[in-house]
């Protein structure tokens, strides 16, 4: 939906949305034709190949795209390759997305651009994520804490994710808020707690925009125990920590996740399946991290 101030398509902001992929066939299509399905006119889709090593498949999937831009080159892992994506950007409003995650809705990127065009004092504006299994379908269970509370306990939690957030180019360099190359596992959070301390103004959207895939191939299901204590504990040294704060935050996000998944439960399967679910649950202990 067009803004009044604007007469035409020209004198919108270029929206660049960002994705870095590796070995990313499965699920690259998808992301590709839910950016093409947004309703806002100026997207440009930056889609970098980080060095993948499938025979070619992801370079085939790229290859029937001819809107995109994108190029192939060596691996330099994921943080470096939103990077140059971000630096070789031309729009106004940038975006960054995994290649396995994919839009809600076509009005997403519209949704963004009018909050921003309506609220100059935010440098970014971020939406609810939804997750989807590997085949797509909505995990209820997992819907994500949104809006202010969302923001509230980023400090704690990676709450936000930037697969629903955009923000103005110029907010995002004026603040030197890079991705650093430095972390595999903890980058989007680390990321997003630079934008917030030097002072980009977060608003949101009180509506579904992206989707993140959960599956087995994706890294946050791989990672490495002791690399993602070290990443956490340097973030906390950075950004400052509450041992007592993050682990009441804990227990809230478990309790308040443990209630989703028990109404899922049930609706899906009485109350045999929320008993064994629940069992299920029981059995496990909290992880303080």
């Amino acid at each position: 939906m067009q803004s009044p101030e604007l007469s035409s398509d020209e004198e919108l902001p270029l929206v660049s949305i960002v994705t870095a992929v590796r070995n990313g066939s499965h699920y690259l299509s998808a992301l590709i034709e839910s950016v093409l399905a947004q309703d806002y006119p100026r997207i440009e889709h930056i889609v970098i190949d980080d060095g993948s090593n499938d025979d070619g498949a992801t370079i085939r999937v790229l290859e029937q795209y001819p809107h995109l831009r994108w190029w192939t080159r060596e691996n330099k892992g994921q943080y470096a390759t939103q990077n140059e994506g971000l630096e070789a950007a031309s729009g106004s409003i940038v975006s960054v997305i995994c290649a396995d995650d994919c839009y809600v809705t076509p009005s997403a990127v519209t949704l963004a651009v009018d909050y921003l065009l309506e609220h100059p004092e935010h440098g970014c504006v971020f939406g609810r994520t939804l997750n989807i299994g590997e085949d797509g379908d909505l995990l209820e269970a997992q819907t994500r804490i949104r809006g202010r509370l969302a923001l509230l306990l980023l400090k704690y939690y990676c709450t936000i994710l930037h697969c629903a957030l955009f923000v103005r180019t110029e907010d995002l360099f004026e603040a030197g808020a890079m991705f650093d190359p430095w972390y595999r596992l903890c980058g989007d959070w680390e990321w997003l707690l630079r934008l917030k301390q030097n002072s980009v103004a977060f608003g949101h959207i009180n509506q579904p925009v992206a989707l993140l895939r959960v599956h087995d191939r994706q890294t946050s299901q791989t990672w490495d125990e002791l690399r993602l204590h070290e990443e956490t504990q340097r973030i906390r040294r950075i950004y400052g920590d509450n041992a007592l704060a993050r682990r009441f935050v804990g227990v809230f996000l478990d309790v308040r996740n443990l209630g989703l998944r028990a109404a899922v439960s049930f609706r899906r399967g009485g109350a045999r399946a929320l008993w064994a679910d629940l069992s299920e649950w029981a059995s496990r202990r909290f992880v303080w991290h």
